[in-house]
């Protein structure tokens, strides 16, 4: 069934173009450029539907399995430290690659933890510096939450279980692409991390 899975997710990894942000073990991100799908009212700024932005997706080959005890904090420190990495490369990735010039902002939609959970995956994003919404449902949702739960239990992403897929919720996430590098570009002109392949 895993291998169903994930060979399910190689299809549609090609589909929608996702490339990876660099070609680093620890990079935990792919990415793909598209246009905002709505009006995104950040921090400081707005960005109109329409815009380019970059829509985010976790490399899950390069995820932390989660421990058969549960998460850990050994688990917990190297998810740490790779999500630190990988923000680190796309922040140097947003500078340096002439195709993202114009790029307004980054995001998208996790089925991680729900908005006001108080969850671990919470507190994390908001320290990363996104700006988190309930992901509104509309037709197919479900599709969309039998998707997600199969790819946490096919990848063991998030510690997913028996009867997790009622209780996923979608979240959008997203920052400005000033305030993203601003928060985890090196500072100094310097690479952040390894150059994307390409």
């Amino acid at each position: 069934m895993r291998r169903l899975i994930h060979a399910l997710d190689r299809m549609l990894r090609r589909r929608l173009q996702l490339e990876e942000v660099c070609d680093d073990p620890r990079c935990m991100f792919r990415m793909r450029r598209i246009v905002a799908p709505q009006d995104l009212d950040l921090d400081g700024s707005s960005v109109p539907a329409g815009a380019p932005v970059v829509e985010l997706h976790f490399w899950n080959e390069h995820f932390p399995p989660v421990p058969e005890g549960g998460p850990s904090l050994r688990w917990g420190l190297e998810g740490r430290k790779r999500v630190d990495f990988s923000c680190a490369a796309l922040a140097h990735r947003l500078t340096s690659d002439s195709r993202l010039t114009g790029v307004r902002a980054l995001g998208g939609t996790t089925p991680l933890f729900a908005v006001g959970d108080g969850s671990t995956w919470e507190r994390l994003f908001k320290r990363l510096g996104f700006r988190l919404s309930p992901h509104p449902e509309g037709p197919g949702e479900f599709w969309q939450r039998l998707y997600a739960w199969l790819i946490m239990w096919g990848f063991n992403v998030g510690a997913s279980g028996p009867g997790r897929l009622r209780n996923v919720r979608r979240t959008d996430f997203w920052i400005s692409t000033e305030d993203f590098v601003e928060r985890h570009g090196s500072g100094d002109g310097r690479p952040a991390a390894p150059a994307a392949r390409g």
